[in-house]
């Protein structure tokens, strides 16, 4: 399959259900696991998101590809059981992965954003809405310009990336909150990518979330089965 296709897959699982940033809530939450249907006009992407503390993220796609995806730091594994292949992919920033920004990020007040290097240039008002603009490090500065965020009585709106020029990059737009397990978790989230006629646009749905309940075992014990060849890419 190729690696296109392997990256619109996961693309189609950026699905970030997760507690509203708040660093109290963040702590409380051990275990999430959560459906979703991700459609981009195109074939829509269906499965289940996996979250262990302190940042594992697994997701299995059932359709239209069985597929397995684990996230943990600077590396994101995709297997595809049926084809016995895999491949490793390699950032140097996590924020580069796309899942990354939109899952661990909103995990966080800041996206993550002081994790990951960023500085807090300023930040101002808009209403009930909070912005902040964050300037990148030396490392991402060729790549991006700059992040904005912005959040309504301390849960997350939106996250924007734009590049040195003033471009979009992406942005990534959460509504429709829900509670459960005393937590706030976003049932939908809209992703924007690139700017003109090329952009592109995907929603994602979250149903069923399951908090700090005992994952099934083959989310909790998942391993790469011994023998698969794994192919490693730098992003």
């Amino acid at each position: 399959m190729a690696v296109l296709r392997l990256l619109a897959l996961l693309l189609g699982a950026q699905l970030a259900a997760a507690a509203v940033a708040q660093p109290a809530g963040a702590q409380s939450l051990q275990t999430l696991a959560v459906d979703f249907v991700r459609n981009d006009g195109g074939e829509a992407v269906r499965g289940t998101l996996y979250f262990q503390a302190p940042e594992r993220v697994l997701i299995r796609v059932s359709e239209p590809t069985l597929q397995w995806s684990e996230f943990s730091g600077y590396t994101l594994l995709i297997y595809y059981p049926a084809e016995q292949r895999a491949f490793r992919f390699i950032s140097r920033n996590r924020l580069l992965i796309p899942f990354a920004r939109s899952f661990l990020g909103f995990l966080r007040p800041d996206f993550g954003l002081a994790e990951a290097g960023f500085s807090l240039r300023h930040s101002r008002r808009r209403g009930e809405l909070l912005l902040t603009v964050w300037d990148p490090p030396r490392s991402l500065r060729r790549t991006i310009g700059q992040a904005l965020v912005g959040t309504d009585r301390g849960g997350p709106v939106f996250l924007q990336l734009d590049d040195p020029q003033g471009r979009l990059l992406t942005r990534t737009e959460y509504s429709q909150a829900c509670q459960a397990g005393g937590l706030s978790f976003p049932g939908r989230i809209v992703v924007v990518e690139g700017d003109g006629p090329g952009q592109r646009r995907e929603e994602s749905l979250y149903t069923n979330h399951l908090v700090n309940a005992r994952l099934p075992p083959e989310a909790a014990s998942f391993r790469l089965p011994a023998g698969i060849p794994v192919q490693e890419l730098q992003w």
